[in-house]
């Protein structure tokens, strides 16, 4: 069976995610501040990118992880979860960051509890409404060091 590789993320990985139309120019210059946020990789198997995840450094300390995960990521479960804790274990010790945020829609409990298995608890007050540009709730994750 073949296996994913990591390659440096560029913005054109997020674009293949995107259907182009109303949102293209806002989804464009979103890829463009992930890619020039922090570190970021992308997982491709063959010619097909599986998914895009990175941390965008906040300020000195703090940053705040993000992914994209496309349908074919579904059949790599155990090397995703792997690939991106050992990212994130080595993003938060090569640039000394001792809090991660992480944002997961409130209607995609999946979501959250991969969140979970990737090493994120809930903060104190969790939910932040109205947070998405249609006005959906998500759930706000935390990983601080002790």
């Amino acid at each position: 069976m073949i296996e994913p590789v990591l390659v440096p993320f560029k913005a054109e990985h997020w674009m293949r995610f995107v259907q182009l139309g109303a949102t293209y120019e806002s989804e464009f210059r979103g890829a463009i501040a992930k890619e020039q946020g922090g570190p970021a990789f992308t997982a491709i198997l063959e010619d097909q990118i599986l998914a895009c995840a990175g941390i965008i450094v906040h300020h000195q300390g703090m940053g705040y992880a993000w992914s994209i995960l496309s349908s074919l990521s579904k059949g790599y479960p155990i090397w995703m979860t792997r690939t991106i804790k050992y990212m994130i274990r080595d993003v938060k010790r090569g640039l000394n960051l001792h809090r991660l945020e992480l944002i997961v829609d409130a209607n995609e409990l999946m979501h959250q509890r991969w969140a979970e298995k990737l090493g994120f608890v809930l903060e104190r007050d969790g939910r932040a409404r109205m947070f998405l540009p249609d006005k959906g709730d998500v759930i706000r994750y935390e990983m601080v060091d002790k």
